[in-house]
């Protein structure tokens, strides 16, 4: 069986699955995952270390070639969390990560084989980026193939391209300091995210406020900026699909909530933060203690956790901590009202 997977964004939903949901429908029913992509993001990488480190009985062997970041470069953050990912499936004997020195390569190829040996191919546009709950406006196409002879070819080709292409990222010369590309947080390609020119971020970030909350974040176990390590959710036949990395919402204290002009439950509100991205955030729940991104908590997640990663405090897998808060500089976010009744500034 053949067919094309979209990423199904609206409006054009033209599939009753979107590719996500047959990733992770594919990456449950699997005991082989043999993945080949050009680029990576360091939250696909954590939250793929958090599914095999969670379901190492099932899974027999997991192994992820990159075919362009050797070349054109890693974030630290990136490589650090690839090392930590190859570590592991050394250490149980299941895989390993591996680069492309030599030559760039811009496939996109994944191979899944069920433990009655049936196999499972997708090749097309999709880089492996996060695969949990995409937030990002990039629509994608990938051709399946399911438990024919396209499935079993796309399997072996996989298999000879990381023979000849290949090196384990351990067994590659080791990245130095200097060998790292700058990292920057770019919401861009966020969905519900805009980017607010200089000119008019200056103007907003220079107005009297007369409304000004400091809410602390603090370093729950899983809670504030660290859903990731607290239960994922569970579908309907039992797998474990882990939090978001970037998932994060602030538990804001009744103190503060109970102040005059604080965002009235419900009320939807645009929010700028200092470095000019704009997206809707909200406050639910009792005293409208809950403040999240409008549309995907990973919003408000990814520019806070964002800016602690771009500062080195933070390493994408590892907890938000207080000695993280510490190196920051603050756990303080800073709310304040502009003259826009629905428009505020966020400051971190």
């Amino acid at each position: 069986m053949s067919n094309l997977v979209f990423s199904n964004i609206h409006p054009a939903q033209i599939t009753d699955k979107n590719l996500n949901q047959v990733l992770l429908d594919l990456i449950e029913q699997s005991s082989k995952i043999i993945v080949a992509s050009g680029y990576i993001s360091n939250d696909a990488i954590v939250e793929i270390h958090r599914i095999v480190a969670d379901d190492l009985d099932r899974i027999k062997e997991l192994s992820i070639f990159i075919g362009m970041h050797y070349i054109e470069g890693f974030t630290k953050n990136q490589y650090c969390s690839c090392v930590k990912l190859n570590q592991l499936l050394l250490e149980k004997g299941v895989g390993a990560v591996y680069v492309s020195p030599n030559m760039s390569f811009h496939g996109k190829m994944y191979s899944f084989v069920s433990n009655e040996g049936e196999h499972t191919g997708l090749i097309g546009s999709a880089n492996l980026s996060s695969f949990i709950k995409s937030i990002e406006r990039t629509y994608e196409t990938m051709f399946l193939a399911k438990n024919d002879e396209t499935a079993k070819d796309i399997y072996d080709k996989n298999l000879q391209l990381f023979a000849a292409l290949g090196v384990r990222i351990d067994e590659a010369e080791p990245l130095r300091e200097e060998d790292f590309i700058q990292s920057k947080l770019d919401l861009s390609n966020l969905k519900g995210v805009t980017k607010i020119d200089e000119l008019e971020t200056s103007k907003l970030l220079d107005q009297k406020s007369e409304y000004c909350f400091e809410i602390e974040i603090k370093p729950e176990e899983k809670s504030h900026l660290n859903p990731f390590f607290g239960k994922g959710r569970e579908n309907s036949r039992g797998f474990i699909v882990p939090r978001p990395w970037y998932e994060a919402e602030i538990i804001v204290s009744k103190s503060i909530t109970s102040l005059e002009g604080y965002p009235p439950k419900g009320e939807i509100f645009k929010v700028v933060t200092e470095d000019g991205w704009s997206f809707e955030c909200v406050t639910q729940g009792t005293n409208s203690k809950n403040l999240r991104s409008v549309g995907s908590l990973s919003i408000l997640g990814k520019w806070l956790k964002g800016n602690l990663e771009l500062k080195g405090c933070l390493q994408t897998g590892e907890k938000v901590t207080e000695k993280v808060f510490e190196d920051y500089g603050t756990n303080q976010l800073i709310l304040r009202s502009t003259a826009q009744h629905d428009v505020w500034i966020m400051e971190f």
